[in-house]
């Protein structure tokens, strides 16, 4: 990532790689919007950053990466928080698994993995990567696994899901190369 400040969309902000991935490119000197659907948890985490006096921001904000009404809402308070400047990164941290048995699961448990794990990013790359199209700039930087790689026995769904970001990762990257957004996952 750049050494100049950027502005950084991450989900998922409330807990593990997401919370500290928010407070270390805050430290960095970015401003980052962390969000997540837990919002104390969320508060805590604008809390602990204002207590590090960080040289970055650290603004928050309530997103269910199910839902678009939920995401056009994180793009008007993004704007609010930019001064419509927008986005130069997008995260894509947020994620939900349960280790079981795919024989286990039922419908209900598939389509919320399905709607946290591969939709969520998908609806987030169509809202964020609009703006990065019209700046001519941006980076996406969507979270895997390698369960999306090699499968992992009691995470089917999620295995496929992340497969899915993988296989989507890679497509956006060659659509949005033209318009100077790279968009890779880790």
């Amino acid at each position: 990532m750049s050494t100049k400040p950027q502005i950084v969309l991450l989900t998922g902000a409330t807990a593990g790689i997401g919370r500290t991935t928010a407070l270390y490119l805050a430290g960095q000197g970015h401003h980052v919007i962390a969000t997540g659907r837990r919002v104390a948890q969320l508060e805590a985490l604008r809390a602990e950053a204002a207590a590090k006096q960080l040289p970055g921001r650290l603004d928050v904000t309530p997103l269910d990466v199910t839902s678009l009404e939920s995401i056009d809402r994180a793009v008007v308070e993004v704007n609010r928080l930019t001064a419509g400047y927008g986005v130069d990164v997008l995260v894509n941290n947020a994620g939900f698994d349960q280790f079981a048995f795919f024989l286990d699961t039922d419908p209900a448990f598939w389509e919320k993995v399905i709607a946290i794990n591969l939709k969520g990013p998908i609806n987030l790359h169509h809202a964020c990567l609009t703006i990065m199209a019209e700046q001519k700039s941006g980076r996406v930087i969507n979270i895997a696994s390698d369960a999306g790689r090699v499968g992992s026995s009691g995470e089917s769904v999620y295995s496929a899901c992340k497969g899915g970001i993988i296989a989507f990762t890679k497509t956006m990257a060659r659509e949005m190369a033209r318009s100077g957004v790279l968009v890779n996952c880790v």
